[in-house]
């Protein structure tokens, strides 16, 4: 069988082990990127349409952005297409907001087509999905890659520091609450874009920082003994910020959601109920004072990602649903 694999990201990423995986699996592989490395909705649609472009009915695209999954089953629609589509990760929010509800509706007729395949990053996710959009979807569950060995540190604490990162779904109104209650802890707050903040609630033990390199990012990190990640949805997020502080040997006290539930179990590290600010404060001080057993849980967790969370187990997870996609085993090509 004829068939060519469209590997397609929404940024810029020379030598991704994905692409380098397929490739090394199927004859035909095309890889197509960000030239631009923005983030913007018309980036990602001339990526989606240029993927679908170069698409032919018997080929497969995987997606490495869910949005550009759905985006490329729309433009197929519109090109005549019958291409088959992988979605890696499933982000999509449970909010009632107008936005969310138009979004929600491009996902539920894209997913539940027999040309799509996905994956999420739990069951009770899955399931969550589901009821959102109204479907009866089998999903793919495959958790994120563990690809931090060049970070990996050894466990050291570096005394009342607390550190709390990223952008994507975090709490940061909980964060800044539970700073002002520990005034004898120091806190660097890192937000990953431009955040605004209200100067009321910036206390004299937070540290703030926007929009900075990602290794200034990990440096400050590292820098702290324990990554306090709280959550306002659902949906897949804080991983990448989790896996970082798991190679850093630093326990993660992260909020409790269908998604963290998978990674941080009580021999992992932490997980507080949503919108808890008493409980984190709570936590927070009991690891602080509690080095042995924060170090345990850190080791504990980077062991269990080193071993479930391979770069070849996931590319393995992708070309099996491009078989299954195609309607063929792997053997008929040999």
């Amino acid at each position: 069988m004829k068939y060519k694999v469209i590997v397609l990201f929404d940024r810029l990423v020379p030598g991704h082990f994905l692409y380098e995986g397929l490739k090394r699996r199927h004859t035909k592989t095309l890889f197509i990127d960000n030239e631009k490395d923005d983030a913007s909705m018309c980036s990602w649609l001339k990526g989606a349409f240029r993927a679908v472009r170069h698409s032919r009915n018997s080929d497969v695209i995987v997606c490495w952005s869910d949005i550009q999954a759905v985006l490329c089953w729309w433009i197929s629609l519109l090109l005549f297409r019958r291409c088959r589509i992988i979605a890696i990760n499933i982000l999509l929010k449970d909010k009632n907001s107008f936005k969310n509800r138009c979004v929600s509706i491009m996902y539920k007729y894209a997913l539940r087509s027999g040309r799509t395949e996905a994956t999420v990053s739990s069951e009770s996710f899955a399931q969550m999905l589901n009821r959102k959009l109204k479907i009866d979807k089998s999903y793919t569950i495959m958790k994120d890659v563990y690809k931090y060995a060049e970070i990996e540190s050894p466990f050291a604490d570096k005394g009342r520091k607390v550190f709390v990162g990223g952008s994507n779904g975090r709490d940061w109104e909980a964060a800044f609450r539970v700073a002002a209650t520990m005034p004898d802890v120091e806190f660097s707050f890192v937000h990953t874009g431009s955040a605004r903040y209200s100067p009321d609630a910036v206390s004299p033990n937070i540290r703030l920082y926007n929009n900075i390199p990602v290794e200034e990012f990990i440096d400050i990190q590292r820098r702290c003994s324990i990554t306090y990640l709280p959550l306002l949805t659902e949906a897949p997020a804080g991983l990448i910020v989790m896996y970082q502080a798991a190679a850093l040997n630093q326990l993660v006290i992260m909020s409790d959601t269908i998604t963290t539930r998978e990674y941080i179990t009580e021999e992992r590290g932490c997980l507080v109920p949503m919108y808890d600010s008493d409980k984190a404060v709570e936590r927070i001080r009991y690891y602080l004072e509690n080095i042995n057993e924060r170090e345990l849980k850190s080791r504990t967790l980077k062991a269990y990602l080193r071993e479930n969370c391979s770069e070849s187990a996931y590319v393995d997870t992708i070309n099996r649903l491009i078989f299954k996609l195609l309607d063929i085993n792997e053997s008929d090509l040999q």
